[in-house]
């Protein structure tokens, strides 16, 4: 199971502290909306419908989105960089991990010695890495245009990333960063232009469930899914464990052990947000972590875009998961006779459907259909043209223009491949990718 960061140590402890406290989270994306900033109390005790003997929490577990923003600096925010640059140098000249500053109408920032990476090694650099309350901010301090972003294919890359691991949004949420970032950004002197979301996990919580349960359904091949894996998770030390992932980034579900992910973990905190806001005051022998890890390619696809956007459509996010993406059924599926349709949803996932809406609102909204005309296939066709290029030279073929390259091309296509039998699978794939490109 891939680890997260829960151990964001270079977040005010203090600052965090005052945001562990019962009450009910604020609704998000309208009045359906669930339980979005993973603040439920103790007042209320939820169990999953139909199941009381499980209680039942929730909420987004990782949240990610970058943005680009124009200077628009006056003498005030001019400062306000200005500090921020000389305490990185304090930093790296002490060796120290961060100090900590206090901005003008703003508060307690840390501003880290070394800057912040995103998308690993290969991707992008943010000179300056500072912690809020509640999240990892990385910021570039060049100016961007309006005009640069109209440029689809050479615009610049952003130069504001917001970063919410589970940690993060357990302790704090979501709504207060969103807003609370895009102060920072103004008291540095920028506006924003355009947001974009990067990525969203969406988890349900359910204590008193093992796991188990559920790989019980996968293992007597229960389920229907549209990925292409789904794979037990094999610990060799721990013969119990019941973990199973589905799919693959940027779509992924994974099913685990939160109780036994955390127990031995030194993080007193972060544990004791858990009790509190997710097993209800108690700590349970097992608790079962249900959670949806979405990328933005996947987001995209649905069309959404920003972060508000997800606030809006994550009830209907929730629905499309956990009805098409996968369930469990009551016997096993007849895949051989394409009867998957046939199998009824088991009743263990029938509550997790409704535990799933409960949390994360109403599948209010519609995904807006994709517009086909904006997709630009030249990447693909170029790979390909390459591909035929290469074959007709290693073939010893003389290409003297354009038009007798597509003419030697397309006769290639024709008398390599003469088998019917072979050209029919070929059709059958054709219709498969056209079926999953629909949308």
């Amino acid at each position: 199971m891939e680890s997260k960061d829960y151990e964001e140590k270079n977040v005010s402890p203090a600052a965090e502290e005052r945001s562990v406290s019962g009450g009910n989270a604020p609704q998000a994306g309208g009045e359906a909306a669930g339980c979005l900033s993973n603040t439920q109390g103790n007042s209320s005790h939820p169990t999953l419908p139909n199941f009381p003997e499980y209680g039942l929490a929730g909420g987004i577990d990782w949240f990610e989105w970058t943005a680009w923003a124009q200077r628009i600096a006056d003498s005030t925010s001019n400062m306000s960089l200005r500090v921020i640059a000389e305490a990185k140098e304090r930093c790296q000249q002490s060796s120290k991990p961060y100090v900590k500053l206090t901005l003008w109408e703003f508060g307690e920032i840390h501003v880290h010695r070394q800057g912040l990476n995103r998308g690993g090694a290969k991707g992008q650099h943010f000179e300056y890495k500072l912690s809020i309350r509640g999240a990892t901010i990385g910021i570039s301090p060049r100016n961007i245009e309006e005009c640069e972003l109209k440029d689809r294919r050479n615009r610049p890359t952003p130069n504001f990333c917001v970063q919410q691991t589970g940690r993060h949004c357990l302790l704090v949420g979501l709504q207060e960063v969103l807003s609370t970032a895009e102060v920072l950004l103004e008291i540095l002197g920028y506006r924003i232009l355009e947001k974009v979301i990067s990525r969203a996990d969406m988890c349900l919580d359910v204590s008193y469930l093992n796991p188990a349960r559920l790989l019980s359904y996968v293992q007597r091949d229960c389920y229907i899914t549209q990925a292409h894996s789904v794979k037990p998770e094999i610990d060799f030390q721990d013969e119990d464990k019941a973990d199973f992932v589905v799919g693959k980034k940027p779509r992924r579900f994974i099913v685990y052990d939160k109780y036994k992910e955390r127990f031995g973990v030194a993080d007193a905190l972060y544990n004791r947000a858990l009790i509190e806001r997710r097993w209800h005051g108690k700590i349970p022998p097992t608790a079962t972590r249900l959670e949806f890890q979405l990328g933005r390619p996947y987001l995209r696809k649905k069309s959404i875009d920003t972060p508000e956007q997800f606030l809006d459509l994550c009830g209907k996010l929730a629905e499309t998961l956990t009805y098409d993406f996968f369930r469990l059924t009551e016997s096993p599926v007849d895949r051989k006779r394409k009867h998957q349709s046939r199998a009824e949803t088991a009743p263990i996932w029938k509550a997790i459907q409704e535990g799933f809406r409960q949390v994360f609102g109403e599948p209010l909204g519609e995904f807006k259909p994709i517009d086909r005309q904006a997709v630009e296939p030249l990447l693909l066709a170029r790979m390909a043209r390459g591909a035929l290029a290469n074959c007709l030279l290693q073939r010893g073929e003389r290409i003297v223009s354009y038009s007798e390259f597509a003419k030697k091309a397309g006769e290639l296509l024709v008398t390599q491949f003469r088998d019917p039998v072979e050209r029919q699978r070929f059709l059958t794939e054709i219709e498969r990718r056209r079926l999953k490109y629909e949308a």
